[in-house]
């Protein structure tokens, strides 16, 4: 086989392989931004839970989120540090804040 017998090129794997390149290079860029816009959603699902059931006046629930013991009930002498009078007067409507009408979690930053 001589120089020019040699067979035609095929540009379609190089372009096959650039194109796998973009694509991994793209689902790594919007992996990372999605990594960094959602990194502690499950943070602020917490606190809007939380601020909800303050909302609603449901305080037993915002203790029990506040503990992260739904079942706070069962042994009240498990959280004798903070008892749930004590987080009644401080979050309920005679509290520091008031009465809670609206929230909105704007930032969530590591601490």
């Amino acid at each position: 086989m001589g120089l020019l017998d040699a067979k035609e090129y095929d540009p379609r794997p190089r372009q096959r392989a650039i194109r796998i390149i973009l694509l991994a290079v793209v689902a790594i860029i919007v992996g990372l931004v999605s990594y960094f816009l959602f990194r502690y959603q499950p943070e602020k699902n917490v606190i809007n839970a939380f601020f909800d059931a303050i909302q609603t006046k449901n305080f037993e629930k915002a203790y029990g989120i506040y503990q992260a013991d739904r079942d706070w009930k069962q042994h009240p002498q498990k959280y004798g540090t903070y008892t749930y009078n004590q987080f009644n007067l401080d979050w309920g409507p005679q509290g520091d804040y008031g009465i809670i009408t609206t929230h909105e979690v704007e930032c969530a930053v590591e601490p």
